[in-house]
């Protein structure tokens, strides 16, 4: 008796293991790429894992699609990608990889990283992140002119990017403005795009 309701303890715990890790692998169905990659920076309460992996498919997305011709790289393709970046246009539909519509349904989840308030949507300009951008920008130019905006709460893409598009090839060496770029000049435009075609 002893050993039968013992084996039915253990035959539970084996469904019941079975059941938890067939609903994590539900729930986490993006596999990171660039886990190796250079981490960007630190930001507390913020999901910075997402955000680099956010970042670094962007930069491949844009080297891959954007270039109209060799070398095939990510200055040319934020080079190339500047002008869908800094207007009201959307961006390429067919440059958007599968994985990179993956990442977005999960930052669309951090309700905090954005602000949907307004006809666009735009990061939270309020948040968390964006104090650590503006802690972390490399460029001291950048760093004042992007502080004093976050500051006066008159922060607007539209000010800041003629500012960056004088020294577009910083963006290579500084993460963090990469960072902010990614998120806020093109992350924020899929909130426009309908890609149930693609899924």
């Amino acid at each position: 008796m002893k050993a039968s309701f013992f084996t039915l303890k253990i035959r539970i715990i084996i469904v019941l293991t079975t059941i938890l890790l067939i609903n994590s692998c539900k729930n986490n169905t993006v596999e990171f790429k660039y886990t190796n990659k250079e981490d960007i920076f630190l930001c507390e309460s913020v999901n910075m894992a997402l955000i680099k992996e956010a970042l670094y498919s962007f930069e491949e997305d844009i080297k891959n699609n954007y270039p109209f011709k060799e070398p095939y790289s990510t200055l040319n393709g934020y080079a190339t990608y500047w002008s869908t970046m800094t207007s009201d246009r959307l961006p390429k539909k067919e440059a958007i990889s599968v994985y990179i519509i993956a990442l977005f349904k999960l930052l669309k989840e951090d309700k905090e990283l954005w602000n949907t308030s307004g006809d666009k949507v735009t990061l939270n300009y309020n948040g968390k992140l964006m104090q650590c951008i503006g802690e972390n920008l490399k460029d001291e130019g950048f760093k004042i002119t992007f502080n004093a905006l976050l500051e006066t709460n008159s922060f607007k893409s539209k000010l800041f990017a003629p500012i960056i598009n004088r020294k577009v090839s910083k963006i290579i060496n500084d993460k963090t403005l990469a960072t902010y770029i990614a998120l806020d000049l093109f992350y924020a435009k899929l909130f426009e795009m309908d890609f149930t075609d693609i899924e």
